[in-house]
């Protein structure tokens, strides 16, 4: 089945180039990311300050996220790339320097996450020119199954990372990762285009413009703007998932947060990639947002199963059958199901909703485009983290989960009704004609 779908794309040197860029890349943040959240976590107790580490994460798409898209759409995207994974790499190796203290996370995680910014839309832009259209759906199920990859190593590499030892041991890792990433980026391709060198002028002249271009164009059809709506949505999620993983793993499956690697993650991951492996079909037989929906729909009722585990749990200790080896068994393989599940829904939105964009924008607009939707998104991300995590210090996280679950359904709900007038508007229309 696989063959069907990747073949081409790996057969593309180029396009091979991006993703054993990105594997060692995304490796590297994800590690970064899991580990200084779990540091702060550990030192802190808090899920309000691991709240404000990933504003500090998010904030720098909110100052930067639109002049990085223009600046994807002006210069050099490769340059782009292979320079900000090398001064990432910089950042993290500035731990193995500096004694480890609180405030010195925030630092690095607001500078890292800041240049990460004019990666990000580079990125997104560079891959439909390495890769035939055809073949967009393809390499975006593989690059986005390969992200959620990378979130596994990233998580499985924080155990052994911290057997390493020292912090400066364990940063010096996570930099040479940064520093590979960058050196496979310097055998790209140049760009095709119209790009400039940099100058003053094409540094700051121009932005409002240009931003203002960007969002005439998001707004001016469904096929651009409902692909971006959907893709804030799920990032957004990410991000109120990164705040609950600590409690979600202590509180609500009851199991080490080590163990959430190999118990919540890797399952997940493995339903990226078999959703990356089926999608390409099911797009041939389904409308590419009624998959859509179907993936956010799959999130909710996934999560919704989660948040009543405890209540569950409860009651099979009431009747005493809790430590029977059946439950003990049955436990581990119910949280891989959901987790699984959860992995094929996020594909279904991220991989389709991306290759719509991708489609519907011309070149020299992408870049914009994608840097306006990480900023929509972060600027969003703000209110429900922040939120979250409080909420989850003062209710049960087994609440918040639940209150997080019927606002997924009911969003996938909505949507499935306004898909379904769209296309009585549309069959109206055709029989008016006819």
């Amino acid at each position: 089945m696989f063959k069907y779908i990747i073949p081409q794309v790996l057969k593309n040197k180029d396009f091979l180039k991006l993703w054993f860029a990105q594997i060692f890349g995304q490796s590297a943040n994800q590690l970064f990311n899991f580990l200084i959240i779990l540091k702060v976590y550990e030192m802190t107790g808090s899920n309000t300050m691991v709240s404000l580490l990933i504003v500090c994460i998010t904030m720098p798409s909110v100052l930067f996220g639109v002049y990085a898209g223009v600046f994807a759409d002006r210069f050099s995207q490769k340059k782009i790339m292979y320079s900000v994974n090398l001064l990432r790499a910089f950042f993290v190796f500035s731990y193995a320097f500096l004694s480890f203290h609180l405030w010195y996370i925030y630092v690095i995680a607001f500078f890292t996450s800041s240049v990460m910014q004019f990666f990000l839309p580079a990125e997104a832009a560079r891959i439909p020119s390495v890769v035939k259209k055809e073949e967009y759906l393809s390499a975006n199920s593989l690059y986005v199954s390969t992200n959620y990859a990378a979130v596994i190593l990233g998580y499985a590499l924080v155990g052994f990372v911290q057997l390493m030892g020292s912090t400066e041991i364990q940063f010096t890792f996570i930099s040479v990762l940064f520093f590979i990433s960058a050196l496979i980026l310097l055998f790209l391709p140049p760009d095709s285009g119209n790009k400039v060198k940099v100058s003053f002028d094409k540094l700051f002249v121009g932005i409002k413009r240009d931003f203002l271009e960007s969002w005439t164009l998001i707004k001016s059809s469904a096929s651009i703007y409902m692909p971006f709506i959907y893709l804030v949505f799920i990032w957004v999620s990410f991000g109120v998932a990164y705040v609950v993983v600590p409690s979600l793993a202590k509180e609500i499956l009851n199991i080490p947060i080590i163990s959430v690697s190999h118990l919540v993650i890797i399952p997940a991951v493995f339903g990226t990639v078999m959703g990356g492996i089926l999608v390409g079909r099911l797009c041939k037989k389904f409308k590419r947002e009624k998959l859509i929906n179907i993936g956010i729909l799959l999130i909710g009722l996934d999560v919704l199963v989660v948040s009543i585990i405890p209540t569950v749990r409860s009651i099979l200790i009431n009747n005493g059958y809790y430590a029977n080896l059946s439950v003990l068994i049955i436990k581990p393989i119910i949280i891989f199901i959901l987790m699984f599940m959860v992995g094929v829904g996020v594909i279904l939105v991220v991989s389709i909703s991306q290759t719509l964009l991708q489609e519907n924008i011309e070149e020299n607009h992408r870049g914009r485009v994608f840097g306006f939707l990480y900023m929509c998104t972060n600027v969003l991300n703000f209110l429900p983290v922040i939120v979250v995590g409080i909420l989850a210090d003062i209710l049960t996280i087994k609440t918040v989960i639940f209150m997080l679950s019927l606002f997924v359904i009911s969003f996938s709900l909505v949507n499935f009704y306004l898909l379904h007038i769209r296309q009585l508007r549309v069959f109206k229309k055709s029989s008016l004609t006819e």
